[in-house]
């Protein structure tokens, strides 16, 4: 049994139900052991000497592949891989076929011969740039990676800057930290703020964020430390830091990577071993023939090496997989767990609800405890009708009044999931849930609760297609990774399925200081979406058009977060969005009508899917498709009457004019 295996074995993990492939989302191609460096601390041994270069063949391989199937990232690694003669044509031909383009750059690269249109290059295919700097110290650099490393380096980042990476939206520029020695990366987020403070301050330089890698010990880095009797201590170390919270999010699961001859490997370090995958023939894998489907479930290739992904704060090719202690994380559990104690410790109105609530819905509350009630933060009523029966999901429920309200109205046969990281939301939450099922007259509790992240609802066993409704209260504003979770939610969603949700939204984007300053992002500002971002961000995950239920403009009552805010407005927003593959991004007209029968309990005379579209009962009214499809493909269709379909095109849909800038991206336009 090898080292990594034997470590998870004493923390009770089972490797076979823990490391399985999940859907593919990265493909990292290696075109080639040729680099103009040779770094201490290189995994694939590169150097200007390197001979394995991927052919044309192969790269014409990867275009086919990514043609056929839709590959969120392309990674393309080396060596250099700008010196493979096939990289413009490979980044250029590729661009079209991913949502994303990382190439990862030694920098000094820009300066060799016949390289120097590379920031233009980059600039015109929007690459995401990941560069080599393993120091911000000159004589660090040189010393792992060569005489004059660092100087080129500074010039070729001072080009990129020039170009506009870092500096303009769509132009990420983030830098690399591999540590010198026999030693872990420091706290991600700590150095981050060091290498901005010196190099913006000695040398101008602008990076959108850094990526601490952990360096394995294979290969060169491997005689380094073999080299200066330091490899059974850096192994040891390896091993005492091994954290299993960090698998849940290894970079493997999601992830391939391409060899120069076309090969198929768990991750860039199993390819560097020769670790191959193999089809159900033992035959080995290539990108012509790969299915990643076939993969999915099957489990990941280990050994010793993998200690180095799961020591301390892990470590994938993104960087650090868990965010430091002090994190943003850790600043929300500390706000909502230990900070305040009730509603009336808050600071400003953003996670109240005022007297919002429908009056259905109160009477429900009534009913709940309490301490459920004070202890509850939330910025609007995100409790959509027709929950009987319902399987219902509550993104961040805190203390759990909206599981319980949600549970009421769901019935005994239909069964409410709260999700929370806080444990003191949590505790208060599970402690009621016999008591409130004997409230409600239930004869069995139809409430849960899971401890976990809203970002990472796999690891807590919420299974795809097994939602009929998503709600949040305020929540989504504090996660680190947004689009992280939105990706969950339709992920989760059954087909037809609905996301209904309140949360704080901005009408411009917030300066960092504010985003950071743990008050305000407790006070659900410092996280709220631009609204427009939302729109490009939903449109992302595969939902081109939501809708705006309600919304209220925020009183920013204390005057410190108002004169930090400035002109910046906040709008409490409830926002509905379906799981439908019918949607279009702006309003098609094909002749559609709706009528409201009036059947929905507690909506007789009419009933309102959004802002726009009140539905009279018996009164026919004109739809666009995106609306029809919401009406009858989803839990709604028995109690609307949709005429016509999608045969006959009219154009597009003239929609009710916008009062509000907040109304006017309100999905495709209706």
């Amino acid at each position: 049994m090898n080292a990594f295996l034997s470590t998870m074995e004493k923390y009770d993990l089972d490797y076979s139900s823990l490391l399985r492939r999940d859907k593919l989302a990265t493909l990292q191609v290696n075109m080639g052991n040729l680099c103009n460096q040779s770094c201490l601390h290189c995994h694939v041994g590169a150097s200007p000497g390197g001979a394995k270069i991927m052919p044309r063949k192969i790269v014409d391989d990867v275009l086919s592949f990514l043609s056929r199937h839709k590959i969120k990232t392309l990674d393309i690694t080396g060596g250099a891989p700008e010196l493979n003669p096939n990289f413009d044509y490979f980044v250029a031909s590729a661009r079209p076929l991913a949502d994303e383009v990382i190439v990862r750059s030694n920098l000094t690269v820009l300066f060799e011969e016949g390289k120097k249109h590379l920031p233009d290059f980059f600039k015109k295919y929007r690459v995401h740039l990941i560069c080599s700097l393993p120091c911000y110290l000159k004589e660090n650099i040189d010393y792992q990676r060569g005489e004059g490393v660092f100087d080129k380096s500074i010039a070729a980042l001072q080009v990129l800057n020039k170009a506009g990476f870092a500096l303009e939206k769509g132009l990420s520029l983030d830098l690399v930290y591999n540590p010198k020695g026999a030693y872990l990366p420091p706290e991600q987020e700590k150095l981050e703020k060091d290498y901005k403070h010196m190099l913006r301050g000695k040398y101008g330089i602008e990076f959108s964020r850094l990526i601490t890698i952990t360096n394995v010990p294979i290969n060169r880095f491997k005689d380094y430390l073999n080299l200066n009797g330091e490899y059974e201590n850096y192994f040891k170390l390896l091993k005492e830091s091994f954290n299993p919270k960090v698998l849940d999010n290894i970079m493997c699961r999601s992830f391939l990577s391409v060899g120069f001859d076309g090969k198929i490997y768990d991750c860039d370090f199993n390819q560097a071993l020769g670790l191959t995958l193999k089809d159900d023939t033992g035959k080995q894998l290539t990108i012509d023939r790969l299915d990643p489907a076939s993969l999915e479930g099957k489990e990941i290739i280990i050994d010793e090496h993998c200690l180095s992904c799961a020591a301390g704060s892990g470590s994938s090719c993104q960087g650090a997989i868990e965010k430091s202690e002090e994190g943003v994380y850790s600043k929300i559990k500390k706000y909502y767990g230990q900070l305040l104690k009730s509603t009336k410790d808050l600071k400003t109105s953003a996670c109240c609800l005022g007297d919002s609530l429908p009056k259905q819905h109160k009477e429900i509350i009534s009913m709940i405890d309490p301490e459920i009630v004070s202890k509850f933060y939330g910025c609007g009523s995100p409790i959509p009708p027709l929950l009987e029966g319902k399987t219902i999901l509550d993104l961040g429920c805190g203390s759990g009044r909206d599981v319980y309200l949600a549970s009421f109205l769901a019935g005994e046969e239909g069964k409410v999931i709260g999700v929370d990281m806080t444990d003191e939301q949590i505790d208060t939450a599970k402690k009621y849930q016999k008591k409130q099922a004997d409230k409600f007259g239930f004869k069995k509790v139809n409430t849960e609760f899971k401890k976990g992240y809203i970002e990472n609802l796999a690891a807590i066993d919420i299974r795809d297609n097994s939602m009929d409704v998503v709600i949040s209260n305020c929540v989504i504003n504090l996660s680190p990774d947004k689009e992280k979770v939105f990706s969950e939610i339709f992920r989760v969603l059954k087909p037809g399925g609905e996301l209904y949700f309140s949360d704080v939204f901005s009408s411009a984007r917030l300066r960092e200081e504010l985003k950071n300053d743990s008050v305000i992002y407790g006070e659900c500002l410092g996280g709220a979406l631009y609204i427009e971002d939302f729109r490009r961000l939903l449109s992302k995950v595969g939902c081109p058009d939501y809708r705006v239920v309600s919304k209220r403009k925020l009183d920013i009552n204390n005057e410190e977060i108002k004169s930090r805010t400035g002109i910046i407005d906040f709008y409490s927003v409830t926002i509905r969005a379906f799981k439908l593959q019918d949607l279009e991004d702006i309003c098609e007209d094909y002749g559609q009508t709706a009528v409201y029968l009036g059947t929905i309990d507690g909506y007789p005379h009419k009933f309102e899917l959004d802002s726009r579209h009140i539905f009279v009962t018996g009164k026919p009214m004109l739809v666009c498709g995106n609306t029809a499809s919401m009406l009858s493909n989803t839990r709604h269709n028995k109690h609307f009457k949709v005429t016509g379909d999608r045969r006959i095109h009219y154009g597009q849909f003239t929609c009710v004019p916008s009062d509000s800038p907040l109304d006017s991206t309100a999905g495709s336009c209706c």
